[in-house]
Protein backbone atom coordinates (compact mmCIF):
# COMPACT_ATOMS: atom_id res chain seq x y z
CA UNK A 1 0.00 0.00 0.00
CA UNK A 2 1.11 3.81 -0.58
CA UNK A 3 1.28 4.58 3.32
CA UNK A 4 3.75 1.43 3.63
CA UNK A 5 6.00 2.54 0.43
CA UNK A 6 6.46 6.35 1.77
CA UNK A 7 7.47 4.71 5.16
CA UNK A 8 9.82 2.49 3.74
CA UNK A 9 11.32 5.65 1.51
CA UNK A 10 11.43 7.81 4.49
CA UNK A 11 13.50 4.90 5.96
CA UNK A 12 15.16 3.23 3.88
CA UNK A 13 17.30 1.66 7.03
CA UNK A 14 16.69 -1.36 8.78
CA UNK A 15 14.50 -0.97 11.86
CA UNK A 16 17.92 -2.24 13.91
CA UNK A 17 20.17 0.95 12.13
CA UNK A 18 17.39 3.19 12.52
CA UNK A 19 17.12 2.36 16.01
CA UNK A 20 20.83 2.50 17.11
CA UNK A 21 21.07 5.75 15.47
CA UNK A 22 18.37 7.09 17.31
CA UNK A 23 20.08 5.84 20.53
CA UNK A 24 23.10 7.65 19.24
CA UNK A 25 21.31 10.60 19.12
CA UNK A 26 19.62 10.79 22.14
CA UNK A 27 22.98 10.02 23.65
CA UNK A 28 24.42 12.49 22.33
CA UNK A 29 21.79 15.17 23.58
CA UNK A 30 21.91 13.94 26.86
CA UNK A 31 25.61 14.05 27.33
CA UNK A 32 25.45 17.69 26.31
CA UNK A 33 23.07 18.67 29.00
CA UNK A 34 25.47 17.14 30.96
CA UNK A 35 28.47 18.31 29.95
CA UNK A 36 26.91 21.68 30.37
CA UNK A 37 25.76 21.13 34.24
CA UNK A 38 29.58 20.17 34.66
CA UNK A 39 31.29 23.15 32.55
CA UNK A 40 29.33 25.52 35.01
CA UNK A 41 31.03 24.26 37.51
CA UNK A 42 34.21 24.98 36.21
CA UNK A 43 35.16 21.23 35.39
CA UNK A 44 36.12 19.32 32.16
CA UNK A 45 34.71 16.06 30.76
CA UNK A 46 35.68 13.15 32.64
CA UNK A 47 36.29 15.27 36.33
CA UNK A 48 32.88 14.88 37.11
CA UNK A 49 33.06 11.22 37.03
CA UNK A 50 36.63 10.82 39.01
CA UNK A 51 34.92 13.40 41.82
CA UNK A 52 31.30 11.56 42.04
CA UNK A 53 33.67 7.98 42.05
CA UNK A 54 35.55 9.50 45.06
CA UNK A 55 32.46 10.69 47.14
CA UNK A 56 31.36 7.15 46.76
CA UNK A 57 34.85 5.35 47.91
CA UNK A 58 36.78 8.15 49.84
CA UNK A 59 40.33 6.95 49.91
CA UNK A 60 40.47 4.60 47.01
CA UNK A 61 43.65 3.43 45.42
CA UNK A 62 44.18 5.76 42.93
CA UNK A 63 44.76 2.60 40.37
CA UNK A 64 41.43 1.20 41.89
CA UNK A 65 39.76 4.92 41.08
CA UNK A 66 41.66 4.41 36.91
CA UNK A 67 40.45 0.86 37.16
CA UNK A 68 36.81 2.05 38.07
CA UNK A 69 36.45 5.29 35.69
CA UNK A 70 37.54 3.74 32.90
CA UNK A 71 40.94 5.02 32.55
CA UNK A 72 44.65 4.44 32.24
CA UNK A 73 46.78 5.01 35.59
CA UNK A 74 49.24 7.60 33.99
CA UNK A 75 45.55 9.50 32.62
CA UNK A 76 44.02 8.80 36.18
CA UNK A 77 47.29 10.56 37.69
CA UNK A 78 47.34 13.53 35.31
CA UNK A 79 43.48 14.29 36.22
CA UNK A 80 44.07 14.45 39.97
CA UNK A 81 47.13 16.73 39.43
CA UNK A 82 44.47 18.93 38.07
CA UNK A 83 41.41 18.24 40.54
CA UNK A 84 44.59 18.80 43.16
CA UNK A 85 44.83 22.74 41.49
CA UNK A 86 41.60 22.97 41.85
CA UNK A 87 41.98 22.12 45.41
CA UNK A 88 39.20 19.69 45.23
CA UNK A 89 41.50 16.35 46.10
CA UNK A 90 44.41 15.30 47.77
CA UNK A 91 46.56 12.32 47.18
CA UNK A 92 48.35 10.63 50.11
CA UNK A 93 50.72 7.60 49.94
CA UNK A 94 49.67 3.78 51.60
CA UNK A 95 50.48 3.61 54.57
CA UNK A 96 51.26 0.21 53.88
CA UNK A 97 52.94 0.23 50.38
CA UNK A 98 54.25 3.83 49.76
CA UNK A 99 54.45 2.86 46.03
CA UNK A 100 50.49 3.60 46.06
CA UNK A 101 48.51 6.61 46.43
CA UNK A 102 45.25 7.01 48.14
CA UNK A 103 42.75 9.86 46.52
CA UNK A 104 40.73 11.81 49.07
CA UNK A 105 38.43 14.92 48.59
CA UNK A 106 39.09 17.92 50.20
CA UNK A 107 35.96 19.70 51.60
CA UNK A 108 35.72 21.77 48.39
CA UNK A 109 36.06 18.63 46.63
CA UNK A 110 32.61 16.82 48.39
CA UNK A 111 30.53 20.23 48.33
CA UNK A 112 31.09 20.27 44.59
CA UNK A 113 30.59 16.61 44.24
CA UNK A 114 27.19 17.26 46.14
CA UNK A 115 26.34 19.88 44.00
CA UNK A 116 26.70 17.94 40.55
CA UNK A 117 25.00 15.00 42.51
CA UNK A 118 21.99 17.43 42.77
CA UNK A 119 21.82 18.92 39.46
CA UNK A 120 22.13 15.61 37.53
CA UNK A 121 19.38 14.62 40.08
CA UNK A 122 17.43 17.37 39.00
CA UNK A 123 18.39 16.77 34.78
CA UNK A 124 17.50 13.39 35.06
CA UNK A 125 13.68 14.20 36.84
CA UNK A 126 13.30 16.57 34.30
CA UNK A 127 13.63 13.62 31.67
CA UNK A 128 11.98 11.48 33.61
CA UNK A 129 9.09 13.65 33.75
CA UNK A 130 8.63 13.62 30.20
CA UNK A 131 7.03 10.52 30.28
CA UNK A 132 5.02 8.35 32.44
CA UNK A 133 6.19 6.56 35.48
CA UNK A 134 6.03 3.32 34.34
CA UNK A 135 7.52 3.90 30.89
CA UNK A 136 10.86 5.86 33.09
CA UNK A 137 11.00 2.07 35.10
CA UNK A 138 10.13 0.01 32.03
CA UNK A 139 13.20 2.13 30.19
CA UNK A 140 15.81 1.49 33.25
CA UNK A 141 14.69 -1.68 32.95
CA UNK A 142 15.32 -2.55 29.14
CA UNK A 143 18.86 -0.12 29.33
CA UNK A 144 19.81 -2.61 32.02
CA UNK A 145 19.10 -5.85 30.03
CA UNK A 146 20.86 -3.79 26.87
CA UNK A 147 24.54 -3.29 28.74
CA UNK A 148 24.00 -6.68 29.88
CA UNK A 149 23.66 -8.07 26.64
CA UNK A 150 26.11 -5.94 25.89
CA UNK A 151 28.70 -7.01 28.03
CA UNK A 152 27.77 -10.61 27.35
CA UNK A 153 27.09 -10.83 30.95
CA UNK A 154 24.37 -13.50 32.11
CA UNK A 155 21.35 -12.50 31.35
CA UNK A 156 19.28 -13.07 34.69
CA UNK A 157 21.56 -10.51 35.74
CA UNK A 158 19.87 -7.76 33.99
CA UNK A 159 16.66 -6.22 35.60
CA UNK A 160 13.04 -7.49 34.09
CA UNK A 161 11.28 -5.13 32.52
CA UNK A 162 7.09 -5.18 32.76
CA UNK A 163 4.88 -5.82 29.48
CA UNK A 164 3.81 -2.69 28.28
CA UNK A 165 0.16 -1.92 30.08
CA UNK A 166 0.93 -4.07 33.03
CA UNK A 167 -0.07 -2.84 36.11
CA UNK A 168 2.20 -3.37 39.18
CA UNK A 169 0.84 -5.94 42.12
CA UNK A 170 -1.46 -4.08 44.27
CA UNK A 171 -2.84 -1.26 41.83
CA UNK A 172 -6.82 -0.54 41.65
CA UNK A 173 -8.60 -1.82 38.90
CA UNK A 174 -9.77 0.46 36.32
CA UNK A 175 -14.05 1.19 35.66
CA UNK A 176 -12.98 0.15 31.90
CA UNK A 177 -11.24 -3.31 33.07
CA UNK A 178 -13.86 -3.85 35.66
CA UNK A 179 -16.54 -3.95 32.85
CA UNK A 180 -14.22 -5.99 30.27
CA UNK A 181 -14.09 -8.35 33.34
CA UNK A 182 -17.99 -8.57 34.01
CA UNK A 183 -18.49 -9.10 30.85
CA UNK A 184 -16.20 -11.89 30.45
CA UNK A 185 -18.00 -13.36 33.58
CA UNK A 186 -21.18 -13.18 31.75
CA UNK A 187 -20.65 -15.28 28.67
Amino acid sequence: NMRAFLQKAMHPLPLDALLTSRMIATADRLRDRRLQIVMREGLSEGQDRFLLMLAANDGIPMGALAQATGISASSATKLAIKLEEKQLLRREASRLDSRQNHAFLTESGRELAGRLMSAFAEADAGIVGLMKAKDAERLVKLLDRLEVAMEGRDPAAALKPKKAGKRAAGKPVSSREKKKKGKKKKA
